[in-house]
């Protein structure tokens, strides 16, 4: 009977199993079936983000290909324009030439952290975007190093050692000490450009006034020489009356020509190790720098001298009585504009005076003055 009853619990069991077998084969099966897709999905992203991926690496050295390119004349590889260097001008260049080199540039440091504060956002990133990718293209191209010529400039005017050059440039900051001293003599090659060719404008115009003034005294002796004829007289006064008129209306449009400010530099050079031959040094000198004229004295006659220096006396440079009189009535204004201002008794006549003294020239001086060299 036992027998027959464990015979009977056995098959009872393996009923079960069966049971739970066939139930569990078809639930394994679609496990099975979602975890092949969602395989599939994976591999299916990582060629998709491979594929993404390669893409923008193509485009970006791409764009950076075209950038070096000798056809393009990139800002990067124009030494001659340094001075004109800026970081507006190389974004700029960059936005037209290596869009997504410059986004991937940006992407990089777009710290949502920042977004809040000004000057970690935005256009106060742009120096160090430029500086940082710059030295990346002369990494691919060496001839992309207008900013290491610039930032050798900067170090040079401040000061900074060889040892600092050496430094910088093993990091591809700058170029070497020899390299910067050669700019800085290739940068003061035309410092005088400027003047050199204002000096040839005001030649030029100057040769062209004496050509009016010449005509203008052809035409004075042709009227002495008339004999009594009215018509040819009237003839050669309106001729002179013409010749007038152009050269004042051509001494108007001449260059109002400049002048020169110039004051003594002292400089003392000490040396490390001082020796009978290697001393100190005292070095003088005297500095020019040239300023465009803001009056024109253009419409002054300079043909005839006004008087003999040697025989002009001396009261000629007194000051009339008029002249006295108009530089009493400016102190007048000067003391009462500071009286006006610092003493709160006359603030209230503040307002009733006027801004400036006025004189004939106010519209000329309020221009800046320009420095030519």
């Amino acid at each position: 009977m036992q027998n027959l009853i464990g015979i009977m619990s056995r098959k009872t069991g393996d009923s079960q199993d069966m049971s739970r077998r066939q139930v569990a084969e078809p639930i394994n099966r679609v496990e099975t079936n979602s975890n092949v897709e969602n395989k599939q999905e994976r591999n299916i992203a990582h060629n998709l983000q491979d594929v993404f991926q390669e893409t923008v690496f193509d485009t970006i050295k791409g764009e950076i290909k075209t950038l070096a390119l000798r056809e393009n004349n990139s800002i990067l590889r124009n030494h001659d324009k340094i001075k004109s260097l800026t970081f507006a001008r190389v974004i700029d260049e960059w936005r037209q030439k290596a869009p997504t080199f410059l986004k991937s540039l940006e992407g990089s440091v777009a710290n949502p952290a920042h977004q809040f504060k000004k000057y970690k956002k935005g256009e106060a990133l742009i120096p160090s975007i430029v500086t940082a990718d710059c030295k990346l293209l002369t990494l691919y191209s060496k001839d992309l190093n207008a900013f290491q010529h610039f930032n050798s400039y900067i170090l040079w005017k401040g000061g900074c050692k060889k040892s600092a050059f050496s430094r910088l440039n093993a990091r591809n900051d700058c170029l070497r000490y020899q390299s910067t001293l050669s700019l800085a003599d290739k940068l003061g090659n035309d410092w005088d450009k400027d003047l050199v060719a204002m000096q040839e404008l005001v030649t030029t115009e100057t040769s062209n006034e004496l050509v009016l003034l010449q005509n203008i005294q052809m035409i004075k002796e042709s009227i002495d020489l008339v004999n009594g004829d009215a018509d040819t007289m009237v003839q050669r006064i309106l001729e002179l009356s013409n010749a007038e008129n152009d050269l004042h209306q051509y001494r108007d449009l001449m260059h109002p020509v400049f002048y020169f400010v110039g004051d003594n530099v002292d400089m003392r050079t000490k040396v490390r190790n001082m020796t009978i031959y290697n001393q100190h040094k005292d070095h003088h000198m005297y500095q020019i720098c040239a300023y465009e004229n803001r009056i024109s004295g253009n419409h002054l006659d300079n043909t005839v001298a006004k008087g003999d220096a040697n025989t002009v006396p001396f009261t000629t440079f007194i000051p009339s009585q008029l002249e006295l009189d108009s530089i009493a009535s400016d102190f007048t204004f000067l003391v009462a504009k500071i009286w006006s201002q610092h003493i709160p008794h006359f603030n209230i006549f503040a307002p009733v005076l006027p801004e400036y003294i006025e004189h004939q020239y106010m519209k000329e001086m309020k221009q800046k003055t320009t420095r030519v060299s």
